[in-house]
Formats: C-alpha cells, structure tokens, sequence
C-alpha cells in the first residue's frame, strides 16, 4: 500500500471488514507498504484501524517476490496456493467466503 493512492483506500473498508469478519475463520491479511523510507507505518495503520500486520519499506519484499507496481493482493489458500490475484470489493468478499468453505 502507499498513503494516498486512491484505489488503495477505496477498497480498505471493504478490508476491514472482511478481516473483522472472517478473521475467527482464518482469514488474515498482511500489508506491505510500499513507500520507501516511510517512519511512521504503525502508526498510520493504528490510525486508519488495519489490525493486521504491516511490512514496512516492503520494497525489498516485492521484488524479492516478483511483484511490480503499485498494488496488487493475493489471496492464498490453506495450503500455500494463490487461489486469486487482484481481486476487490464483492469479488473479493466472495472469494473470501469459498475459500473459508462458508
């Protein structure tokens, strides 16, 4: 994530509420931030109520994993496996419930 890029932020109460929601039945979430040198992520994910934990300077990590741009998610299953890449709003709420078997 980077502070201020709208797609980002249009689909974070979605996020939340997915997490708050699902968490109970395995669904977690892992932010990567993306802003190179950012001080005060902790405190900015505090702020905006991201109760999951957040990478910071996840510049590294991405390209470590091969993944380029500003925002991309992955929605990986049980056993390791990316089940779905880039999906949000209902798509994402939808997926996340077949995943859980609700």
């Amino acid at each position: 994530w980077v502070r201020g890029w709208t797609p980002w932020q249009r689909d974070l109460e979605n996020l939340r509420n997915l997490h708050r929601r699902h968490q109970k039945s395995g669904f977690e979430v892992l932010g990567v931030c993306l802003e190179p040198g950012a001080q005060d992520v902790a405190e900015f994910a505090s702020r905006q109520g991201l109760s999951w934990p957040q990478v910071p300077d996840g510049a590294a990590l991405t390209r470590q994993l091969g993944i380029f741009g500003t925002s991309a998610n992955f929605l990986i299953n049980r056993e390791g496996q990316i089940i779905a890449r880039d999906v949000r709003g209902a798509d994402l709420s939808t997926l996340v419930r077949r995943a859980l078997g609700e």
